[in-house]
């Protein structure tokens, strides 16, 4: 090939010899299908009664096209078609070398029921097909039509190609440059399958060429060969893989001392040839402020340490490294690695193992993972060659909180803007109180369920610790089924942290509801149902005179009635709003499985026709009333 130019042939051909100490590498064109067998057409017209024209073929060495009778070459193993345009006027038949039909037309031939040969001749004789096999090769000599001896050609056949030992096959593809993918390979001695980059023509260079290799195959058959690059590519340009044996016991690659190239018929390397894209890596993700290490009401226990990643996609095999900053370093706070498949727009959890950083401003990034300078580990400082392979990042403030919500009881009824109850919070940002939020009370249905899309009251915004903090009654939505106003009697509520997010200022007055909910996470569940919540029962007196003691003409009855002596029917208890006795007893399961269906953890409320009654809750309650 003359300066070794890369023409449109996709599979090429190497020459390795050894001069001067150096391998020395030549590329030259082989044909796409050098070695798949291949059907071949041939198209036969007559010539009056005198001759068979060669009108057309698919394969140029059987003979020259528009010859009359010209002299056939078939090779061994392949299965050819012959288009008889003349028809049943001139039926074709094959012969050995004392005329005797072995394939025919016309009547019936000696081979015709070999199943290798596998003859096949529609009715009206327009065309035949056949495989031509050793034996049938051994004995056949021409081919002439049956009625008309004038019309007489020879057959030559001819050995097909030695299957190789290997097989490779490339197809065109985008990367980021860091892994490539072979379309399928064959190595029936095993072996290993390499990448090399342009060099291996344009500096006739096959070891400084070599960017990537696998590990060692067993001899065999393999699809969609992802290979990663250890010296990944920054240009588009032509890449070849190239299948190699295993000369040596240890399955260890040794080229150039050993571990030869697979060979073609011709005795040069076999390689295919592909165009290379390269194309910046996509990647994307939200990371949210967020809270961990704080209490729930899911759980006596605080949330174990970890962060949250969210929508997280990346089309090469990434990590997800969280981190915070220490001076001018950034320290690694967590991490962990993901292949491409499983970064489609999923939420990932990464456990925060140094929590030096913690409260307080973290980075999530995505990175590839074949660009990670080293395997680091919580608490490594990010080099800065790392540092720069990152393909997409976000930052949030880590918060610890925590709501203390005790039981609480008024002598009155509570109306709105009177105050439902007071909390103390705990509320860490890390920056002294940059992060404002509110916290709002939810009610809960009769079967102890949390309501999530409906509140009863909401704290000023705040900012930092604020022990004491009052919450103010209010009804939202207006038409709630659970959160009326004025409130009476004993029920249980939820107190819930809440992120303010469009800059208002501490110490403005909030509606409950009009800002998301600060997502709790935990590293072994993930966001926690509720976020940042406590549960308390309060208590509101019934100022209605018809039910004062003094004036119940009960008690006019005799103390020592029998029937007082009889329990209580507290059936009544479950038909108002507030939480009854049974659903009490069932207390905090009941809540917490409810809000790890219905509550969501993106700033939108679930609807009200979405609230369902917890059947596990409200089993318990069944039982305990009976």
């Amino acid at each position: 090939m003359e300066g070794n130019e890369i023409d449109s042939v996709r599979r090429r051909s190497v020459l390795l010899g050894a001069g001067a100490g150096l391998l020395a590498i030549g590329v030259g064109p082989v044909s796409a299908d050098e070695h798949e067998q291949a059907d071949v057409t041939i198209t036969l017209d007559n010539v009056g009664a005198s001759a068979y024209e060669l009108t057309e073929t698919t394969d140029e060495s059987v003979g020259e096209v528009g010859t009359e009778n010209p002299t056939l070459t078939l090779e061994i193993g392949r299965r050819y078609r012959f288009i008889n345009e003349s028809g049943s006027a001139h039926p074709l038949e094959f012969r050995d070398e004392d005329g005797n039909e072995l394939l025919s037309q016309q009547t019936d031939g000696t081979f015709e029921d070999d199943e290798d040969v596998d003859w096949q001749d529609t009715d009206d004789d327009s065309e035949c097909t056949f495989t031509l096999t050793d034996e049938l090769a051994a004995e056949l000599h021409d081919y002439w039509c049956a009625f008309h001896p004038s019309m007489l050609g020879e057959i030559e056949t001819v050995e097909g190609e030695e299957e190789l030992a290997a097989a490779v096959s490339m197809s065109d593809q985008e990367t980021t440059g860091t892994t490539l993918t072979v379309d399928s390979a064959r190595m029936d001695d095993g072996g290993y399958l390499t990448i090399h980059d342009e060099t291996l023509v344009t500096e006739d260079d096959p070891v400084g060429s070599l960017v990537g290799l696998t590990e060692y195959l067993e001899p065999g058959e393999y699809d969609d060969v992802e290979i990663v690059l250890d010296d990944p590519l920054t240009e588009s340009q032509t890449v070849y893989p190239m299948p190699h044996r295993n000369t040596t016991d240890e399955a260890e690659f040794s080229f150039p001392d050993g571990d030869p190239p697979y060979e073609d018929a011709e005795g040069n390397a076999l390689v295919d040839a592909a165009e290379v894209t390269v194309v910046d890596a996509d990647a994307s993700l939200t990371f949210v402020d967020q809270a961990t290490g704080s209490s729930t009401f899911a759980s006596e226990e605080p949330t174990v340490p970890a962060v949250l990643a969210q929508d997280v996609s990346a089309d090469v095999d990434s990590a997800v490294v969280v981190t915070y900053e220490d001076d001018t370093d950034l320290i690694v706070a967590g991490l962990d690695t993901f292949d491409a498949e499983e970064l489609d727009e999923d939420d990932v959890v990464i456990p925060v193992e140094d929590a030096d950083g913690f409260p307080g401003e973290h980075t999530a990034h995505i990175i590839p993972v074949d660009e990670l300078s080293d395997e680091y580990t919580a608490g490594d400082t990010v080099s800065e060659g790392t540092a720069e392979a990152v393909l997409t990042n976000d930052e949030a403030t880590v918060v610890q909180a925590e709501l203390d919500f005790e039981d609480q009881q008024s002598d009155t009824p509570i109306e709105e803007g009177d105050v439902l109850a007071t909390v103390d919070v705990e509320f860490d940002d890390g920056a002294g109180g940059e992060l404002a939020y509110v916290v709002d009370v939810h009610p809960t249905n009769d079967d102890g369920e949390l309501v999530a899309p409906e509140f009863v009251g909401a704290s000023d915004v705040l900012a930092g610790d604020a022990d004491g903090t009052e919450v103010i009654a209010e009804r939202v939505p207006g038409d709630g089924e659970f959160n009326e106003l004025p409130f009476e009697g004993t029920d249980q509520f939820v107190a819930m942290i809440h992120q303010v997010d469009d800059g208002t200022e501490a110490g403005s007055q909030a509606t409950p509801g009009a800002y998301p909910v600060l997502p709790n996470v935990d590293a072994n569940q993930g966001a926690v149902p509720g976020g940042v919540t406590d549960v308390a029962e309060l208590t509101a007196a019934d100022d209605d005179p018809a039910d004062d003691p003094a004036d119940d003409p009960a008690d006019d009855e005799p103390a020592d009635d029998p029937a007082d002596d009889e329990p209580a029917d507290d059936s009544a208890d479950d038909d108002g709003a507030g939480f009854g006795a049974a659903a009490g007893a069932a207390g905090l399961g009941g809540l917490a499985a409810y809000a790890l269906k219905k509550l969501r953890l993106d700033g939108t409320q679930p609807t009200p026709a979405d609230d369902r009654v917890d059947e596990q809750a409200s089993s318990t309650d069944t039982a305990r009333e009976e």
